[in-house]
């Protein structure tokens, strides 16, 4: 802090770096993460009325009894001034905290804040005690989960991030997760964790109480229904501000004048438990795969077999813009006629599988016809579901069909497949369609219009909808299907899909970044912007900084629509209470 060490800290390392970053560079936006597991207190106070810094802190509290017991960690210490809602505190009130929670976080509060604040850096306090087995955090979050905090970040902010170490107190996991981090900012495949789960209780809470504070000042999180004043409320922490009683916190009128040199930071771990902490650290590091393919990323391409038609405008508008030279050339090894879907979605599944490549681009090449167009979906469709049904290595798929209007033949083709997942048919098919037939379990449509094919609106379908249910499907593949009838909407200059490129890179972290791109021949997405975008992301390559992500009221209510319909199928989608109004809230507030 300004006067004063705490904890280990004699410089606050963030805090100094982000003072050069605005005076010395300008920056307008710094958004600070702070996974540590004690609150981050001196950076709050160092920025807590300056709308510059986002600052968000993820940290045991346990109501004020963790050190350092202040009551300025809380979740309703928001910020002042200009700064008022523009400091996050997100307090863990019981240990034990995983992957499930902490990912929750990030899904319904950090990203959706991070994608409205649009930061040109990204500053993390990246301290590794909440990894399991940390005697002062006594969390359990895994060290390839690190990983997958890193992957999700680097799509902000033009890739520009910026981890420095801070805590972590047991050696194994410190070093599992450093390290792993260090990949993921290498762009090395992002490991596998177990399928998470609903977040637990106090999560939740903690969750929806940073929402009632903040939703007043930041549109993006908007997808909670409002109490009427006066009527009786489900939870008591719906309407309650803290303190928690009978809790001595410390403010700044009544900190201690001095602090003892010598402290007890943590209870002592018996040898018994400490044994059981390293078989289970050991088991994690034996199930983190650590390798590489031969390539980052390979491509090939398909044509009809009436059409025999030479390079496409999809094809050579990548070859001019010198990526296609980046990838590696797939070649076709399947089937006699190696112009067929099917051999080249087997050559290219096979490609990743034995990891050649880490991701596949089956790119069209040739002119094609409307119908022509039709039935080569339904061809890929079919030779899809068809390699993956013969493929032992592949247990669960998921598949975005990104289309308008073109998600027939995937719902056809995928509809009775168990292990298959179709997320995201985004278009204009009603969300019910089809809904009462068991075998459609595993189908998401989201119904928007035209007018909502936007970066906010998609954006907030993926954060709300698409990763908390990916990450619980876990799969083994992900395959992300691109182009519809976009050229025409396109034209009606009402969409904006820059943010493709940025769903398909959080996504890219499932699976250990196994990926097919199929690019349809329809795929022609303002002036093909959409699809070198992906391919350039594919490749590693930094995304561009959006505009302010937020979603238009009437998306809004289309995902509150789905959460509802599919909470009990999905535990991630366990967020839909009615808070407080707003400016109830705010008025309560400190």
């Amino acid at each position: 802090m300004a006067e004063e060490f705490s904890g280990y800290c004699y410089f606050n390392n963030i805090a100094i770096t982000t003072h050069i970053a605005l005076k010395k560079y300008n920056l307008e936006r710094i958004l600070i993460v702070d996974w540590d597991v004690h609150h981050g207190q001196g950076t709050q106070f160092a920025f807590y009325d300056d709308p510059r810094v986002l600052f968000f802190s993820i940290h045991r509290f346990e109501h004020g009894e963790e050190w350092p017991h202040l009551r300025e960690s809380d979740y309703d210490y928001i910020g002042q001034g200009k700064g008022k809602g523009f400091n996050v505190n997100v307090p863990l009130n019981e240990i034990g905290c995983d992957n499930s929670d902490y990912l929750a976080i990030m899904f319904n509060v950090l990203l959706p804040l991070a994608y409205e604040f649009q930061p040109q850096l990204v500053l993390v306090s990246a301290g590794y005690d909440s990894a399991v087995g940390c005697p002062e955090g006594q969390m359990t979050v895994t060290p390839a989960c690190f990983a997958h905090f890193v992957n999700l970040l680097k799509t902000l902010a033009g890739g520009k991030i910026v981890l420095l170490l801070e805590g972590g107190y047991c050696v194994r996991t410190l070093a599992e997760a450093s390290a792993l981090s260090l990949r993921a900012l290498l762009g090395d495949p992002t490991p596998n964790i177990s399928p998470i789960t609903g977040a637990r209780k106090s999560v939740v809470e903690s969750v929806l109480n940073v929402i009632k504070m903040h939703r007043a000042v930041h549109p993006s999180l908007a997808f909670q229904d409002t109490q009427q004043e006066g009527k009786e409320v489900g939870h008591s922490w719906q309407t309650y501000l803290p303190p928690e009683h009978n809790i001595q916190c410390r403010t700044k009128y009544n900190r201690p004048e001095q602090f003892p040199l010598m402290q007890e930071c943590f209870d002592e771990v018996s040898d018994a438990v400490q044994q059981q902490i390293n078989q289970q650290i050991e088991q994690l590091e034996q199930d983190t795969i650590l390798s590489r393919p031969a390539h980052r990323t390979g491509f090939l391409y398909y044509q009809d077999l009436h059409q025999n038609g030479k390079n496409g405008s999809v094809w050579d508008k990548a070859n001019t813009k010198e990526l296609l030279s980046r990838c590696h050339v797939v070649p076709i090894t399947h089937d006699d006629n190696k112009n067929s879907m099917e051999a080249c979605v087997s050559s290219a599944i096979d490609a990743i599988l034995e990891n050649t490549v880490g991701s596949c681009i089956l790119l069209p090449c040739g002119t094609y016809s409307e119908g022509t167009t039709q039935d080569l979906c339904y061809t890929f469709a079919n030779a899809l579901e068809a390699c993956i049904h013969k493929n032992s290595q592949i247990k669960r798929t998921l598949v975005l069909n990104l289309a308008v209007g073109e998600d027939e033949p995937l719902l056809t083709s995928f509809a009775g497949t168990k292990s298959c997942m179709v997320v995201l048919s985004v278009g204009l098919s009603p969300v019910e369609k089809r809904a009462k037939d068991p075998s459609w379990r595993h189908i998401i449509q989201v119904p928007l219009t035209t007018s909502q094919m936007k970066n906010g609106d998609l954006i907030s379908v993926g954060l709300q909808v698409l990763l908390p249910i990916a990450y619980e499907f876990a799969p083994d593949l992900v395959v992300f299907c691109l182009g519809s009838s976009e050229k025409k909407i396109s034209a009606e200059g009402q969409t904006d899909l820059t943010c493709m490129a940025h769903l398909l890179t959080m996504l890219n972290g499932l699976a250990r970044g196994r990926m097919l791109l199929f690019v349809k021949p329809s795929a022609e997405v303002q002036e093909f912007g959409v699809v070198m975008d992906c391919i350039s992301a594919l490749l590693g390559d930094p995304l561009s900084i959006l505009q302010p992500c937020l979603p238009q009221q009437s998306t809004v209510e289309v995902i509150k629509t789905l959460q509802d319909k599919y909470k009990s199928s999905w535990r991630t989608l366990q967020f839909r209470e009615k808070l407080p109004s707003p400016r109830q809230t705010l008025e309560e507030s400190v």
